[in-house]
């Protein structure tokens, strides 16, 4: 007997003494004569090819075992039917094999055998390449409308909601989280969002330590990594599930990267089939490099909108000030001009009490618009200083309101009513 093992043979037929001598070429056999117990043979061990004596079983029984689950079937049949052949082979039969005098040539049965499997591997090889290219063309389609989709939006909270749903949806992940460092020290990852397929843990607004768990550590490092199994590597933070609780088996993370300048920390967790794989780390790198963009274009929108509206109030209270230097100057300003006015036409028919009080008008009118304009830029100045109110002796503010409105009240015979 051979010591190579050529491959498991399920033979379904009436003679087994037929192919017998497969045995001694290495092969391994389990004869079964019925459809029923063919079918148990397959549901209890794996097969490498599936051989039919020419008393089918029904038609679709044998469509059954020609089925892509199955492996490859050959059907022997007797030279004198042809027609069986052809049969099996609409059936789904991957080759045939006729035979006279019921006997079997075993080097031609051996070799159809071979071929059978050999075409049946290239099948599941070819089917394999294609659900690969598919998952691929799959993936990179949502890669790119993920990618439109964050170039296109400049709210943060909204990127992070779309980016945690892509990385979910593209690597099989049950859930994903963002941490972004703390703007105000940097020495802290902040959990910002969480996305969960089912309940999302608890983890928002969670705060991780530089170098702190594999989120931490890949924050401080600003290199990506996988966790196949959290209970075997020491930079996860047990703890957080514990805060969180949630159950997290596997992750991986990778840094959100502008230039040399590490934003935060992108993270998937539990990979829903199998483990996470190095083509599901290129997925999210990709993911957090849009990403990245992304955030700090949407940062500059929000400075640029606090600029925009900054500019705006201070073009109100520049309006504002302008108006008050108007309004403020333009009394004490008359009152120099009429002064002036005044001693420049009637000089010489003015007493010497007249022409004095002409002259105080004039300074007090100019000390006035001195003052003014000296509370002016004092108010200019108060929008960029933290302001402390102080009581206001208004006795002394009202007594310097009747001195400016002394002289009209005796040139028209008023009276000031003051509280």
């Amino acid at each position: 007997m051979s010591e190579t093992k050529q491959g498991q043979i399920l033979y379904l037929g009436a003679q087994p003494a037929a192919v017998t001598g497969l045995l001694t070429r290495g092969w391994l056999l389990n004869s079964v004569t019925s459809f029923a117990a063919a079918r148990q043979q397959l549901a209890a061990s794996p097969h490498d090819v599936i051989l039919v004596q020419h008393q089918l079983p029904q038609v679709d029984a044998l469509a059954w075992l020609a089925s892509s689950s199955q492996p490859p079937v050959v059907v022997l049949a007797p030279a004198a039917q042809p027609e069986v052949a052809a049969q099996a082979l609409a059936s789904g039969a991957a080759q045939y094999l006729l035979y006279r005098d019921e006997t079997v040539d075993p080097n031609l049965l051996e070799a159809i055998l071979k071929q059978a499997i050999a075409q049946n591997q290239r099948a599941e090889s070819l089917n394999r390449a294609q659900a690969l290219a598919a998952r691929y063309r799959h993936n990179l389609t949502q890669l790119n409308q993920a990618g439109q989709t964050l170039s296109s939006i400049h709210n943060l909270d909204q990127i992070i909601e779309q980016l945690l749903s892509a990385l979910v949806h593209i690597v099989g992940a049950a859930g994903s989280s963002v941490w972004l460092w703390d703007e105000a020290d940097g020495q802290q990852l902040v959990c910002r969002a969480v996305y969960h397929q089912d309940a999302p843990p608890a983890l928002l607004d969670l705060r991780l330590n530089r170098g702190e768990g594999v989120a931490g550590w890949v924050g401080m490092h600003g290199q990506p990594t996988i966790v196949r199994r959290t209970s075997e590597d020491s930079r996860f933070a047990a703890d957080i599930d514990q805060q969180s609780g949630f159950s997290t088996i596997s992750l991986l993370a990778v840094p959100i990267r502008l230039h040399d300048h590490i934003l935060g920390v992108l993270e998937a967790v539990n990979k829903n089939i199998g483990e996470f794989t190095h083509e599901d780390l290129s997925y999210a790198e990709t993911l957090s490099a849009w990403a990245a963009i992304a955030i700090d274009n949407a940062r500059l929108v929000s400075q640029l909108r606090e600029r925009s509206a900054d500019l705006l109030v201070r073009n109100e209270e520049l309006d504002t000030f302008g108006h008050t230097v108007a309004h403020d100057l333009k009394n004490p300003l008359g009152l120099v001009t009429g002064y002036a006015e005044l001693l420049s036409t009637k000089w010489p028919a003015l007493s010497d009490e007249e022409r004095d009080r002409c002259l105080d008008g004039i300074m007090t009118s100019t000390n006035k618009m001195e003052r003014i304009i000296e509370e002016l830029l004092v108010m200019k100045g108060l929008r960029d200083q933290e302001i402390t109110p102080v009581p206001i002796n208004m006795a002394a503010v009202l007594e310097e309101a009747h001195a400016h409105l002394d002289h009209l009240l005796n040139q028209y015979d008023a009276e000031l009513i003051l509280p």
